[in-house]
């Protein structure tokens, strides 16, 4: 573990440097609080849930292309400087350099994650007390902001993103360039998002179900971290979910993880 943390510590310094990660980041802050001119409209409750969306919607897609960018260029980094060779020369294994590559990245996510919902949450909570002051009663009751709810809806696109990273970490090493790993990875993202889309075809008879079933239990799912309902419910419902999500997270992480290791071991470096 002593092994994978400085890996993991030596990728976020790395991560860091970049300047991919200071312009998606600078740009995302600009997007969430540009929703402050949102105030100028007054549609109520359904209003605030507008921004929610907006906002929770910036931090996934910012996050699902910095797990792209950053995992790519971190992992062929290594193989260009020849770094790679004196780690495992030094007797780290393939599994603890994946390991401490995806750490990395997923301290770097969070950062992002953490920056962009402490801008959100002043936004949501700024428009709720003006909404309130000016409508006492377009909100039901329960139907507020919830803080532990924002929390978790932002950790459950985290854990989407670590996925997608842990998928992308395995895809460059199949890969030859970087190019061709960017390019699958965004192919990914699209199709992890496409449960619905498969589901819909199942129903009119368009595809097998047991194909689309099968394609359901081998993906993962990433509308189910979809958790931007939490932010306005009271109860904890939620808490359990993201448990699951996580559990759900940890599998997947582990079985591209896993893929990763067997197919660096074929790979010619």
């Amino acid at each position: 573990m002593r092994r994978v943390w400085l890996i993991a510590a030596a990728t976020l310094r790395e991560s860091l440097q970049h300047r991919s990660f200071a312009l998606l980041l600078l740009a995302a802050l600009a997007f969430v609080a540009g929703t402050l001119f949102l105030r100028q409209f007054n549609f109520g409750s359904s209003e605030l849930k507008f921004v929610a969306d907006l906002g929770f919607g910036m931090l996934s897609l910012g996050a699902a292309l910095l797990a792209i960018a950053m995992m790519t260029q971190v992992f062929f980094d290594e193989c260009e400087r020849r770094t790679l060779h004196l780690l495992l020369a030094r007797g780290v294994s393939r599994s603890e350099f994946l390991l401490g590559k995806l750490a990395g990245v997923a301290l770097l996510l969070g950062l992002y994650a953490l920056m962009l919902l402490a801008c959100l949450w002043p936004v949501l909570w700024a428009r709720e007390t003006a909404l309130l002051a000016l409508m006492p009663d377009a909100f039901d009751r329960g139907s507020g902001l919830n803080f532990a709810g924002v929390m978790i809806a932002a950790y459950a696109s985290w854990l989407k993103a670590c996925v997608l990273a842990a998928a992308v970490l395995w895809l460059a090493t199949l890969a030859e360039n970087r190019v061709f790993a960017m390019g699958c990875g965004l192919l990914l993202l699209i199709i992890f998002h496409s449960a619905a889309v498969w589901a819909a075809y199942g129903s009119n008879g368009g595809w097998p179900v047991w194909l689309l079933h099968g394609l359901g239990y081998l993906l993962p799912d990433f509308g189910a971290f979809d958790l931007t309902p939490a932010a306005f419910a009271g109860d904890g419902g939620f808490v359990v979910r993201a448990v699951r999500l996580t559990l759900y997270a940890v599998l997947y992480g582990a079985i591209f993880i896993g893929l990763g290791v067997l197919q660096l071991r074929r790979r010619e470096i």
